[in-house]
């Protein structure tokens, strides 16, 4: 197999960019992403059936990569047993580019209505050039990151502890790599 760049993007729909051509395949249902369901206290709060990843199978994400299919991966998994499970689309995307990484050189791309991780919620071009995982413990021990925002991280640092080359929080309309906060193992 030829290595070639691949690209994971997070939001409404996740895709593994290589030639420009995309197809729409039902991962979930075809056992590509497996999940376990995070437990009877998610369905008991009204969260339904959320799951969290539990496999992605890269020989076949790989297989249509090779093919020049760009595989658009929604964020639902199933769980082996015949549920669908809504599952956070920054994991699906954080262990999707994981299971890459083997074969590929991946960044991965994390979007959302910001230029990146700000150090002031208030001021939208206070953008955090770069995060470390000792960054991140110190931001979020003095509150700088809070919320949403720690997931988010916290699976851009398993990514890239994990051989995902470069992981990206950015706009969906700065998606280059050229702006945005870079996370580095």
């Amino acid at each position: 197999m030829q290595a070639r760049e691949a690209s994971s993007h997070s939001g409404t729909c996740l895709s593994c960019c290589v030639d420009g051509r995309a197809f729409a395949v039902p991962m979930a249902v075809t056992g590509c992403l497996l999940a376990d369901v995070l437990g009877r206290l998610a369905v008991l709060v009204g969260f339904g059936f959320v799951g969290d990843v539990e496999h992605v199978d890269a020989n076949m994400l790989a297989l249509l990569i090779e093919a020049g299919i760009t595989p658009v991966v929604s964020p639902l998994t199933h769980d082996g047993h015949g549920s669908m499970l809504n599952t956070n689309a920054d994991t699906i995307a954080g262990e999707t580019a994981k299971a890459l990484a083997a074969t590929y050189s991946v960044r991965l791309v994390y979007c959302f209505e910001k230029k990146g991780v700000l150090s002031n919620a208030d001021d939208e071009d206070s953008v955090i050039s770069s995060i470390n995982r000792k960054d991140f413990e110190r931001y979020t021990n003095n509150g700088t990151i809070a919320g949403g925002m720690i997931p988010k991280i916290e699976n851009s640092l398993q990514a890239v502890e994990a051989g995902v080359a470069q992981v990206i929080i950015t706009r969906a309309d700065s998606i280059d790599g050229k702006s945005g906060t870079v996370i580095e193992p």
